[in-house]
């Protein structure tokens, strides 16, 4: 059979469009995924971990505006720990806009690798049950074709009988049936061979550059070491606590002391003084009495 002949058969010609349609839809999809993974890894490598001190809320809203990443990115904030920085008041929830501009040993309690993994940032980005399918799906169209062509050829050699034109004729079907599967078979390991380069090449390689990042700017603090400072930071309250109330006697004590000297003492010293000075003039006053009674006594 001849190449012009080989590519007007039609069940050749329908798995040869089936590859170059399924080739073309892995390489737009591919193609989406490395630019948004490439998109991330750009923004983030900006960042450094003391940099979260002061740019959190900026690393923050650009995540929540980026579609591709925002539902990963709400799982993995609930895991961050601010020590401190962040504290609850009263049992009331801290939301991220109050974060202190000084915010320190930012730490997460989970691996981000758990987070921000294959299944989630690339195969949940398009149909990857279609993608691994289609090489079953070539080999089983070849299959299908060369049974029905097996099958059309028996049954027209029946019909027309055992004549040497007719044996011919059936040996080229089946010559023609076997092509179609074999067709079918090569471009299946074709396609599975481009789709591994092409996804090691196009997703794989970005989404191991994601991962490196997020796994050096966010460190992952373990469960005892989570306790252990929780317990350190109630133990660090409560003798601070204990000191303030040890302390607040003699606090108490040593201000109004302060404030009996610096107010109290001058408005007494003000009032004796003005008591001594009026007892002083009534003195005079008597004194002046006295001495009129004497010279009338006279006269």
């Amino acid at each position: 059979m001849s190449t012009m002949s080989i590519l007007s058969d039609f069940s050749i010609l329908f798995i040869l469009i089936l590859f170059i349609f399924s080739l073309l839809y892995c390489l737009i999809k591919y193609f989406k995924v490395n630019s948004e993974l490439k998109k991330i890894v750009n923004y983030i490598s900006d960042f450094k971990k003391t940099d979260l001190n002061f740019r959190f809320n900026e690393i923050d809203s650009w995540m929540n505006s980026n579609t591709y990443i925002s539902s990963v990115w709400a799982k993995f904030r609930n895991t961050f720990i601010f020590f401190e920085s962040v504290a609850l008041k009263n049992g009331e929830d801290v939301s991220y806009e109050d974060i202190s501009d000084t915010v320190n040993n930012l730490q997460v309690t989970a691996s981000p690798l758990s987070f921000f993994n294959e299944d989630a940032l690339v195969t949940s980005k398009f149909n990857n049950k279609i993608i691994q399918s289609i090489p079953v799906v070539l080999v089983g169209c070849g299959l299908i074709f060369m049974f029905f062509k097996i099958g059309t050829s028996f049954a027209s050699l029946s019909i027309q009988g055992q004549t040497p034109e007719a044996l011919s004729t059936f040996m080229m079907s089946m010559h023609s049936s076997f092509l179609v599967f074999v067709v079918g078979a090569a471009l299946s390991l074709t396609y599975l061979l481009l789709e591994k380069i092409l996804y090691g090449a196009l997703c794989k390689s970005p989404l191991i550059s994601v991962q490196n990042v997020i796994s050096t700017l966010f460190t992952r603090i373990s469960c005892e070491k989570f306790l252990y400072e929780l317990l350190r930071e109630a133990k660090i309250q409560n003798n601070s606590m204990e000191n303030l109330t040890g302390a607040l006697s003699s606090n108490f004590k040593n201000t109004i002391n302060e404030a009996v000297i610096t107010n109290l003492v001058p408005y007494l010293e003000n009032i004796t003084y003005g008591i001594n000075h009026l007892n002083q003039q009534l003195q005079e006053i008597n004194s002046s009495r006295n001495s009129q009674d004497g010279i009338d006594e006279l006269f």
